[in-house]
């Protein structure tokens, strides 16, 4: 299986997938909001003023309080080994996402436990101990026990871990805005651990996909392959990652991200509406979790636009305006963002919407 060796270079790009908002229960919606920003202290505080008036509120409160609280382990495999790995990394999430101890220090400890843990097989783990060492012998660890792995990479904030059996590849030719590009699909298939989103929202989110510089990788499962979910929403979302990481190397997540989203609103039809009601509700202005804050910045950019208002969240207003209309503004939003970094000089840029 090819390595994604630049993948922690840049933060993981991933696709996040859950059910339509019509779907959710009202009384869970901003607590899974803010586990999905690892903020699990918060969305317990959600849930306990919403458990009176609604079950599921009250059910996701107790896996919650158990997981995160309580500190419950979660058993992936039948073997040890692989399962006194994933133990680290659930003890890191758990932590990270109920403290309020620096998330460098977190970082810090996570390493020298992967570290001190690996070195009875690796001995030369203790002089070739970079993100990239730790992340070659982690998957060597797991490849040897018959897993493939994204092992000891980054989302948004945090360490992460991914698991599976195999691997099954596909071509795709996927159009973009100018572009088009042809890159290899690299299905997951039997997940065992699918994330730090998945593990904070019990499913509800989770990286149905990500790219790196060498192809792009997807859980099968997450898709109808002939939806607009997969072509749009992941070889589109993913497809612009992919190029992206040749037009600007040291781009920040945080644009790489807002391009992506832009790309899917000018593309989508059937799930337009839902995918602007889903980036209003998983916007937050924290720039430190790339997703979050493209979603955000899209937003307010539309907003101001239309409403002449920061952030506008009503739904009614947003079908009031044309469909062409917002695609148009994306593709000029799209088409300035590109000039800005061309002009910030491609090569070495890091961040616009930084400034905005």
């Amino acid at each position: 299986m090819k390595k994604a060796k630049q993948l922690l270079v840049i933060t993981l790009c991933l696709l996040i997938l859950s059910p339509p908002l019509s779907a959710q229960d009202s009384g869970t919606t901003q607590a899974y909001s803010f586990a999905m920003q690892g903020n699990i202290r918060e969305a317990i505080s959600s849930l306990e003023t919403a458990e009176e008036n609604s079950t599921e509120a009250g059910k996701l409160k107790m896996k919650m309080i158990d997981r995160f609280q309580k500190r419950e382990i979660t058993r992936y495999t039948e073997d040890a080994d692989v399962n006194r790995y994933i133990d680290i990394y659930q003890k890191y999430w758990q932590e990270s996402m109920m403290t309020d101890r620096s998330q460098e220090l977190l970082d810090s400890l996570l390493k020298e436990q992967v570290v001190d843990f690996l070195m009875p097989e690796f001995p030369e783990i203790k002089e070739k101990d970079t993100e990239e060492d730790i992340k070659s012998f982690s998957e060597r660890f797991l490849h040897e026990r018959g897993f493939e792995s994204n092992a000891y990479g980054r989302t948004s904030h945090l360490m992460d871990l991914f698991v599976w059996k195999r691997s099954q590849i596909e071509r795709y030719r996927v159009g973009l805005i100018k572009d088009t590009v042809e890159v290899d699909v690299y299905f997951m298939m039997d997940p065992i651990l699918i994330g730090w989103l998945d593990y904070a929202t019990f499913g509800h989110a989770y990286a149905g996909g990500w790219a790196t510089r060498e192809a792009l990788y997807s859980f099968p499962g997450s898709y109808d392959l002939n939806s607009e979910d997969f072509k749009i929403s992941y070889l589109c979302h993913e497809g612009q990652h992919f190029q992206d990481y040749i037009d600007y190397p040291n781009l920040r997540s945080m644009d790489l991200e807002y391009r992506a989203k832009l790309i899917e609103l000018i593309k989508l039809e059937e799930f337009f509406w839902r995918k602007i009601e889903r980036f209003i509700h998983n916007g937050a202005p924290i720039k430190e979790q790339a997703h979050p804050f493209a979603n955000y910045t899209l937003i307010r950019q539309l907003s101001l636009e239309y409403f002449e208002e920061e952030r506008v969240t009503d739904m009614d207003r947003w079908r009031e305006v044309p469909e062409e209309r917002i695609k148009e503004s994306c593709l000029r939003l799209f088409d300035q963002h590109t000039k800005a970094l061309n002009e910030l000089g491609p090569e070495t840029v890091k961040s616009y919407i930084d400034s905005l």
